[in-house]
């Protein structure tokens, strides 16, 4: 079955620190036993015989459906919450040939159509932590002038999101300590093509993005959620039209979070409020409860 030899994730000739760092990153996202020693036998223990892949039907399940992958099927791309943790591996995998791309064997195996179709499996994928990773540079590989144009565009915006950092962040900390809130703040600036496809999907101007600075605030109960969010819009600017919460109605991915966007000295910033559970969610998806453990345990 020569499709043992196709996934360039496997194969021996993939440099020993690449093949590393593609494992510790998967182990943040994947818990499935099948799909890690898939890894392990092929990576990280040499020594063990293909032939014991015959006798694991699930392990079989999944190489081929790695094939598959591995064969730009387009069928997977409907398929994307049933095969989410292979689609994982699939990624990673070819972001870091990406990162090197001047290795030998990656030259072999990066091109085109292969970064196409792993940048589509990405934007249906619903992992925080992955897309803020991979999204930009699949983007500049995949286009590099229009990365280099909203690069330009958002040099304002980071300027503006490096200038209000701390001035908000205080101002919110001021509001929760002052409420007996204990909450933790993190700030983001969106991704060049998550621009890009906003603008594209939804026929807008630049000017007419409201997310471009982005506040998660992360607390212990959703009774903690809705009390932010009423002291927010009390005390500033709100855009009352633009509250979402994917608390009372998640998303069918299971995402859940207040959204709220106010206007900031004349700049729209977009607020998520969330539980820590919820967050993990976001961010690791269905592995959340494994990154909660390494929390635990660090």
């Amino acid at each position: 079955m020569k499709f043992f030899t196709k996934f360039p994730q496997f194969k021996s000739k993939l440099n020993s620190h690449i093949k590393k760092d593609i494992f510790n990153e998967l182990k943040k996202f994947i818990n499935n036993e099948a799909i890690l020693k898939i890894a392990l036998i092929q990576e990280i223990n040499p020594k063990i015989k293909n032939n014991e892949i015959y006798k694991d039907k699930e392990l079989l399940d999944n190489f081929m459906i790695l094939d598959k992958l591995n064969k730009h099927d387009i069928q997977i791309l409907k398929k994307v919450d049933e095969y989410k943790e292979l689609i994982i591996l699939f990624i990673i995998t070819t972001g870091y040939l990406l990162l090197n791309r001047n290795i030998k064997y990656a030259k072999n195996i990066i091109n085109r159509e292969h970064i196409i179709y792993a940048f589509k499996l990405l934007q249906h994928l619903e992992v925080q932590k992955i897309r803020e990773k991979w999204e930009d540079k699949f983007f500049s590989y995949l286009y590099p002038i229009e990365f280099s144009k909203y690069t330009s565009l958002l040099r304002q915006a980071k300027r503006k999101y490096f200038s209000v950092r701390k001035e908000i962040i205080d101002s919110f900390i001021t509001l929760f300590e002052t409420h007996k809130i204990d909450a933790k703040i993190e700030m983001r600036l969106k991704t060049i093509s998550s621009v890009h496809n906003k603008i594209e999907t939804q026929q807008i101007l630049y000017s007419q993005i409201m997310d471009q600075i982005g506040l998660r605030i992360i607390v212990n109960s959703i009774e903690d959620c809705y009390k932010i969010m009423d002291l927010i819009i009390l005390i500033y600017n709100v855009k009352l039209d633009m509250i979402k919460d994917y608390i009372a109605v998640p998303k069918e991915n299971g995402y859940s979070s207040l959204h709220i966007t106010l206007i900031y000295e004349n700049y729209p910033v977009e607020l998520q409020i969330r539980t820590k559970k919820m967050d993990d969610w976001a961010k690791y998806g269905k592995a959340s409860h494994i990154q909660y453990k390494l929390n635990i345990l660090s």
